[in-house]
Order: structure tokens, then sequence, then C-alpha cells
């Protein structure tokens, strides 16, 4: 058995990879160096605000166990986005979709990431002027151009360049 070297180990305790066991300094600045980011993403997710704060004690609660179990993941940040994320999405699936007639209720889409996309958008809407998110949320709910006219008491071509002007605004808080 000459010329064979045994594979290298890592001593225990050491790193964040897999099986390892942080010590709890390190675990708690590991922690509070993600959380403000980890609060804002679930607040974007989340238009309620206990809600975000719900999701984050969650996150937060699987990634501690994981740890006491021996499955400490490597990359402890995208562990608790991910984490989160999947979380949230999950709560969309157990969420009952809308399935009233009501323009200000859009219903939910089946597949979980548009339902994520939809949740985005229907939380950037809270920060639109509200006669554009109303306009928007007719043409979600379906109306047709004569009938927003009609429900709002104005022209056709005033609907059509003022939903314009409310897709341009959402677009525009959308990319940002």
């Amino acid at each position: 058995m000459r010329g064979v070297t045994p594979p290298r180990r890592r001593p225990q305790g050491r790193g964040i990879g897999r099986g390892a066991r942080m010590e709890p300094l390190n675990r708690a600045r590991t922690l509070a160096a993600h959380l403000p980011a980890l609060k804002r993403f679930a607040r974007r997710l989340e238009k309620n605000p206990s809600d975000a704060e719900d999701l984050v004690q969650d996150t937060l609660h699987r990634l501690l166990r994981a740890q006491e179990n021996g499955n400490a993941p490597e990359d402890t940040k995208a562990y608790l986005f991910r984490t989160l994320r999947n979380m949230r999405i999950d709560r969309l699936r157990q969420a009952k979709p809308c399935t009233t007639g009501e323009p200000d209720a859009i219903a939910s889409p089946a597949n979980p990431e548009e339902q994520l996309y939809c949740s985005e958008v229907l939380a950037t809407l809270e920060h639109l002027p509200k006669a554009q998110a109303r306009l928007l949320r007719f043409a979600a709910a379906g109306l047709t151009m004569a009938e927003m006219a009609e429900r709002l008491a104005v022209a056709e071509g005033t609907v059509f360049s003022r939903l314009s002007r409310a897709r341009a605004a959402l677009r525009a808080r959308l990319e940002r």
C-alpha cells in the first residue's frame, strides 16, 4: 500500500459543513448577521407584518432544529432564504383560492411560483395611488374597457390612458 495516502478528515466542530456543530456564539453571530435581510425578504413576501414575523420565526426554528440534529447547512444564508421562500409557498398552497366575482378579489393561480409573484404584485398595488390600483384590479378581474368606463363614469379613452399609466407605475415599482 505504498503511495496511497488516507483521505484528510476535517476535525469535528469546525466550519459549517454538513454535520458540523456550530458553537453557540458563532451561531448567534451568524443569525444576527442574516436577520435584518431575512426580515426584509419576509416583509416583501408577506403583506401583513405579523405574518412576516411568523415566517421568520418559523424559518429560524427550522434552522436551529436542523443544527441540533447535526444537519447544519453548508451555506446558512442560502438555507435561511430558501427555507423562508419555501415556507411561504407552502402557506400559499394551504390557503384557499379566492373564488368571488368581486373586482378586488383576484383568483389565486395553481402554481406556487405564480402565487408568489401575484402576492408581490398585490403588495405592490398597496403602494400605488388608489385610483391606479383600482383600475389594475378591474383589469385583473377581466372587465372590459367599456365596463371600467361605465363604473368610473369616464370615457373609454380616459380609462385606456389611465390604465396605461397605472401599468407603467406598477412595472416601475416591481423592477425596484
